[in-house]
């Protein structure tokens, strides 16, 4: 996606948000966000499941499939492997890595949901 079709989206979406969802929506569905900054962002009442988290270093959030940490996105399995090797060659202290670890292992649920919507 490049900056004229996100600003598209985004306009799309302001009409939306400023017609009580009468006019415009922004379908996010495919949208690559791995390198959004969402630590500002109001996602109230977007569609679908999802978990945001601030570990101390980096915004992070979660869908059924994949997490976004900073400007990397991995699907669960891969930040269940990977989340020390990427934390320490990201300069994260031991106490964020933790703090990252148990989110991550937190995010059964949202993995569960994902089965369950895709049966």
């Amino acid at each position: 996606m490049n900056a004229d079709e996100l600003k598209v989206i985004l306009d799309t979406h302001k009409i939306w948000l400023t017609t009580d969802a009468t006019e415009g929506y922004a379908n996010l569905s495919y949208a690559n966000l791995s390198y959004a900054n969402l630590s500002g962002a109001d996602l109230r009442g977007a569609d679908g499941p999802y978990s945001l988290f601030y570990g101390g270093k980096h915004s992070a959030w979660a869908t059924c499939s994949h997490i976004g940490i900073s400007c990397k996105m991995l699907t669960h399995a891969e930040w269940r492997k990977q989340y020390a090797a990427i934390g320490t060659a990201n300069n994260y202290t031991e106490a964020e890595i933790e703090r990252y670890r148990q989110w991550i292992f937190s995010l059964d649920w949202l993995i569960e949901v994902g089965k369950v919507t895709n049966e």
